[in-house]
Parts: structure tokens; sequence; C-alpha cells
């Protein structure tokens, strides 16, 4: 298992360390957390053309091991924002035969329109989740997995990042607040003893309005039971953020 940070991030970072003590502690795994953190101190517009670099580099060091005799169909990747779509680009190298890639938040800027090479997309695995907390801010507005998450319908802010400002730096905070739960949702689940129900449905208004009641649940995160398709959950304030 791939983890792989985003924007102005690194590996040694608090979240990264810990969802990879995490997946070591609830999976039989070697886990690798990718480091490009002098590339992704680069401006925005400088890093996302890096990523390309980065995704390279992966891409060599998982063919290494499928040479070694390590299925592709055992490889998953994580990332968050660029990371994500780093994911997504090693993916498509591999013509979509990686196991499972979890998109979480992916970068929208710079993305959204982008060529398939280039972003994730469900062809990069033989199974693409992503889950959005930020949408049409940081994080890409549509998902394009073959499940697509979406806490509290997927915006900004989510219910933890609420503040009473409304000024530049508050809005700027509940945004990179917003974009950073997706990954700390997915850590959390990895203990399956914590769950986050999505609901499939076709909308976020829908699911607020309990027409999609009766629609099939499913797990957000490593656990999902795979159905296809949008689901929306509510998330609280406070950790572990289950309603």
């Amino acid at each position: 298992m791939f983890v792989t940070h985003g924007w102005l991030s690194s590996a040694q970072v608090a979240w990264v360390q810990a969802t990879g003590q995490d997946l070591l502690t609830f999976f039989d795994t070697n886990v690798c957390l990718v480091n490009w953190e002098q590339l992704a101190a680069y401006p925005y517009v400088i890093a996302v053309s890096k990523t390309l670099i980065v995704s390279g580099y992966m891409t060599e060091f998982i063919r290494f091991l499928e040479a070694s005799g390590i299925p592709l169909s055992e490889v998953t990747l994580v990332g968050h924002s660029l990371g994500a779509q780093i994911s997504g680009q090693v993916g498509y190298n591999f013509r979509g035969q990686i196991g499972q890639i979890f998109g979480l938040d992916p970068a929208g800027p710079l993305f959204t329109g982008a060529p398939s090479s280039f972003r994730l997309e469900k062809t990069d695995a033989e199974y693409v989740q992503m889950i959005l907390t930020s949408r049409g801010t940081a994080g890409v507005f549509f998902g394009e997995g073959h499940d697509n998450f979406l806490p509290n319908g997927g915006f900004v802010p989510q219910p933890n990042c609420v503040t009473r400002e409304s000024g530049d730096t508050d809005i700027a905070y509940q945004i990179t607040c917003s974009h950073s739960q997706a990954h700390v949702l997915f850590r959390l689940s990895l203990n399956p003893d914590i769950v986050y129900l999505g609901q499939q449905c076709s909308s976020y208004s829908l699911y607020l309005d309990g027409r999609c009641s009766s629609n099939p649940v499913s797990k957000l995160g490593v656990y999902s039971d795979r159905l296809g398709g949008n689901f929306y959950l509510k998330t609280s304030p406070d950790p572990p953020y289950t309603v």
C-alpha cells in the first residue's frame, strides 16, 4: 500500500505517519510512504507539473515489485489532494491493472477537464474510490470513482471546520480544514470499529429529504461493499465524527 501526500506537505506529517501505522495495525501488508516534499513545496502551478515526475518514479518502483512477483492486483494506492492525482497517473501507466486506488479529495484546480492520463478516474484501477470533502474549491467537484463518498454533501465547510467569522483567513481555514477531512475520515475508517455508512443517492438534496432511505448503503474506505455510485452521509463536528 502506497500513501502519497499532497501540496506543501511531506511523508513526515502526522496524518501520513498515522495512516501508515494504522495500515500496519489493521492489515497484513507492506506500506510505502511516498515523500515528494521538495517538489510539493513549489508554487501550486509548478507543483502540479511536477506530479508527473513523482508518478514516473512510483511507476518504476511498482514495475520492479511486479517483476519481483507482486501482482498489480495486490497493489493499493492512497493519495490526498495532488497525491490522489499522482495515484491516478500511476494507475493510468499500468492501464488500470492496479488493484485499488483511494483518492482522498483529489485536487481540483488545473485537473478538472484535464486528460485522462493526468487525473484520477475509475479506469485507473480495478476499483477506485473517491472521498470528496471540499468540492469545487481545493477538491474536484464531481467524483469519478466507482464509488464516490460525499460526507455532508462533500462541501465546505465540513462540520468540524465551521468558524464563526467570515473573513478571508477564516474562509481559507474552512477550505483547508475541509480538504484535509477526507484523509482524516479515511484513516479513522481503517479501524473496523469506526464505520461511516453512506447511502446511495443521486444528490445531496434528495438524501437530506429522505428520498433515498430505501437505497443501499456502503462503508466509506477500504471496507466498502463496492456497489458503485455516489454515497452521501453526515458526520459530526467532534472526533471520531460518527453520527
